[in-house]
C-alpha cells in the first residue's frame, strides 16, 4: 500500500506526524516494514504511557496519552487465537485486527513493537493470574531497559518464595505497588529498605515482621492488612520511625 504522505521530505513528514494520534500512527506502521521504519523515525517524540494487563483468558496492553482516548491492544487466549485487536475503549470505531505471527511472547512482543514507534514514559502492570506469567517477564524486561515503572498490581502471588522475592525486587522502583497476599506464611525478604514508592499496599501482610515495617520507612504511604504485633514490637517500630522517619 502506498501513501502520498510518505513521499514527502523528512522535515515535512515530521511536522505532519506530530499531529497524528496514536491510532493513526498504529494504522500506518502496519502497512509495511518500510513504512514502519520511516514513521518510527518521526514518532519518538510521541510520548505515551502503557499498562500491561495479564489475565487468565486474555491479555492486553493499554495506550494512555494526554488528551486522547485510551486505546487497547487485546488478545483473546481462550481459543489460542493469535490475533491482536486494536480497540478503542469508546467502541466508536471498528477495531483493527493485527495478526501477530512472531514467535516471541505475546505481551513482550507488543511492548517491543510499541517501543519501536513511541517514546514510552511509564509502564504499569495489572496481573490477575496467580502463578508466574508473561507480565512478570515483561516487567523484568522493562526494568532492564530502565523504563519508569508506574503502578504494579498483583492480586495473589501463589508461586514459590523465590519468585515472590524476584517480583518484589523488580517492583522496588514502582511508584505504587499493590498485592493481596503471598502463598507463604513465613516469607522472608530483606530488601524493603530499597523501596521508595509513593504507596505500598499489602492486603494480607500476616507474614511481615517489625524489622520489615521499619525498613519500609522510605515509602510515602504504607497500608498493611492483618498485621498484629505485641507491644514491644509496636514500641520498637514507633521509636525507629521517630528517630529516623525516612
Amino acid at each position: 500500500m502506498s501513501f502520498p504522505l510518505l513521499r514527502l521530505p523528512d522535515l515535512a513528514l515530521e511536522e505532519i506526524i506530530k499531529f497524528c494520534d496514536h491510532q493513526e500512527i498504529l494504522f500506518l506502521v502496519q502497512t509495511s516494514q518500510r513504512v514502519r521504519r520511516l514513521i518510527s523515525r518521526h514518532t519518538k517524540s510521541h510520548r505515551i504511557k502503557i499498562k500491561v494487563i495479564d489475565q487468565k483468558f486474555s491479555s492486553s496492553v493499554e495506550i494512555l496519552c494526554d488528551h486522547q482516548e485510551t486505546f487497547r491492544i487485546v488478545r483473546d487466549t481462550y481459543y489460542g487465537d493469535l490475533r491482536w485487536k486494536f480497540q478503542s475503549l469508546m467502541k466508536v470505531r471498528k477495531p483493527l485486527e493485527f495478526i501477530w505471527k512472531r514467535e516471541d511472547p505475546m505481551l513482550q512482543g507488543v511492548v517491543d513493537f510499541l517501543m519501536e514507534i513511541f517514546r514510552i514514559e511509564e509502564v504499569s502492570f495489572k496481573i490477575e493470574q496467580s502463578s508466574y506469567c508473561q507480565a512478570v517477564l515483561v516487567l523484568e524486561n522493562c526494568v532492564s531497559k530502565n523504563l519508569k515503572i508506574g503502578s504494579v498490581e498483583w492480586l495473589t502471588c501463589s508461586g514459590s518464595d523465590e519468585m515472590a522475592r524476584k517480583f518484589l525486587m523488580l517492583s522496588k522502583g514502582a511508584t505504587k505497588l499493590n498485592f493481596k497476599k503471598l502463598a507463604s506464611l513465613d516469607f522472608k525478604f530483606d530488601h524493603f529498605h530499597l523501596f521508595r514508592m509513593d504507596h505500598l499496599r499489602i492486603d494480607n501482610a500476616t507474614w511481615i515482621t517489625a524489622e520489615q515495617v521499619v525498613a519500609l520507612r522510605n515509602c510515602k504511604r504504607i497500608d498493611l492488612g492483618f498485621v498484629l504485633f505485641h507491644e514491644p514490637f509496636t514500641t520498637k517500630i514507633l521509636r525507629e520511625y521517630l528517630e529516623n522517619p525516612g
